[in-house]
Formats: C-alpha cells, structure tokens, sequence
C-alpha cells in the first residue's frame, strides 16, 4: 500500500460495468445535493459552536440546540447512513472488477497466492444487490461506532480511529468468507492487526486530498449557495466512491501481506 493504492482509490470509474457505477453516482450526488441545497445559508451547527465556544472561554449560558441544528443532524446522519451502502458497492465492484488480476497475485518466489471470491450463492448477484443484502449489516456496524465516536470526542478521537480501523474489513469478510458479523469482526481485527496505523494513514490522506480540493473549488467558483452545495455534494459522492475502492484495495492487500508473513514464518522464502 502506497500512494499507488491512493491514485488507484480515484479511479472510481474503473469498474465491470462503467454506466451502472457511474449511475450510482450521479444518484448519491442528487441525494447529497438534496440535502445541502436545503440547508439554512447561516449553519445552525456553526452558531452552537460559537455559542459553546462562549460556555467555555467567556462564562457564557450553554448554548440550546435549536430545532435548526437538529433537522441539520438528522440530515447528516442520513447521509452517511446512505453513503455506507455505496461505500459497500464500491468495494465489491473494486474486488470484482475481472480485467485486473484480483483473483491471485503471486508473491516473490514464494510461491504464495491470494485469492479472493465470492460464495457460490453470491456469484449470480450483481454487487448492487450484494451490497443491498449485507448493508443491514453495515448499518448496523455504524451506529455502533456513532456511538464511540461521540465518547471519542473527549479523546482526541483516538478510540474511534483504532476501533474503526480495526473493524474496516469485517463487511468483506462476512461475505468473501461466509462468516457472521462476530467472526467477521474478529477476522478484521487479525487482518488489521500490525498494519492499522497505515491503513488510517491511507484513508486519512484521501480523505484530506479531496477535503483540500473542495475547500479549493468553493473558494474558486461557489459564488452562491447553489454552486456551493453542487461542488461539496459531488466531492461527497466521489470521496464516498473512492472510499469503497480504498477498502476493497487494502482489504486485498492486507490478505497478501499476511500470507506473506505465514509463508515467511515457516520458511518458504
């Protein structure tokens, strides 16, 4: 993994079936777009921070959460909540993607194979239906971390980086290796497991990258609201993409490399 994994995360357009992917898209860009056009031209979120901000350094009341702010994060939360089920789908159609030799990779003169496939009651399915079928299970694996990301706030955030690092393979765990959500959260935690801090890295820089290009491109051309909320909604739906192809890359990466490492323990290199 590398900043060649990072430029491959971008190619969101390198998929089996370009019009589907690109479809899916344009669908989470309108939702997106939806959602931001709708927003008050002054953030509701914005004034709680000032007010709190006053609570903290100047002996102020402690701010009220306006109606305002909690439609606001009522929309946030559904937004990522639906960003989850394309992160998912970009995974699949990464891992899926048959020009590209996902299926092995040999590694040195080891001798060593990776393999990635889907189950036999899988393989007949598109990955929108695949995605559709575990993304219960993804929601449900977000909510859990929702809730230690707010107890991380008085840590840095550092509790929930490490948990959701951890646990960044369990979704493609449960459904290239059949387990349930338990064993898929053990199973990513070995995977994970000497390698978490790259991987935060790797998801840290894209996340910047894209987050620096946004506040580039409002800065350039969002001369009104409308403007605005149509750049930050298509780099939200390109970084959620990009996302999904990120994990499937380090999901795929993360099982060679521990092969690699079981090969090198018993002597085959």
């Amino acid at each position: 993994m590398g900043f060649r994994s990072l430029w491959e995360a971008l190619k969101i357009d390198k998929v089996s079936d370009v019009r589907k992917n690109r479809a899916a898209l344009l669908l989470l860009f309108f939702i997106a777009a939806a959602l931001y056009i709708s927003e008050p031209i002054q953030s509701p979120l914005l004034e709680f921070y000032r007010g709190l901000e006053g609570f903290l350094l100047n002996g102020q009341g402690f701010p009220v959460p306006s109606t305002a702010m909690m439609i606001t994060l009522a929309k946030q939360l559904i937004l990522q909540g639906i960003a989850l089920y394309f992160i998912l789908f970009s995974a699949l159609n990464y891992l899926e993607y048959k020009p590209e030799p996902s299926e092995q990779a040999n590694v040195g003169a080891g001798g060593v194979f990776v393999k990635i496939d889907l189950p036999e009651d899988l393989r007949s399915l598109s990955t929108a239906r695949i995605a559709l079928k575990y993304y219960p299970y993804f929601l449900l694996l977000g909510v859990a971390l929702l809730s230690i990301q707010m107890i991380s706030v008085f840590f840095l955030m550092i509790p929930f980086y490490v948990v959701a690092t951890m646990l960044s393979m369990t979704l493609l765990e449960q459904i290239y290796e059949e387990r349930n959500i338990f064993q898929g959260m053990e199973a990513s935690a070995a995977l994970t497991k000497g390698f978490k801090f790259y991987i935060f890295v790797q998801f840290f820089i894209l996340s910047s990258i894209l987050s620096i290009t946004e506040n580039l491109l409002l800065n350039a051309f969002a001369s009104t609201m409308w403007a605005g909320s149509l750049i930050r909604a298509f780099l939200f739906a390109y970084l959620t993409f990009a996302i999904g192809r990120l994990a499937g890359i380090v999901y795929k990466t993360s099982r060679l490399l521990h092969l690699s490492l079981g090969a090198l323990k018993i002597g085959r290199f």
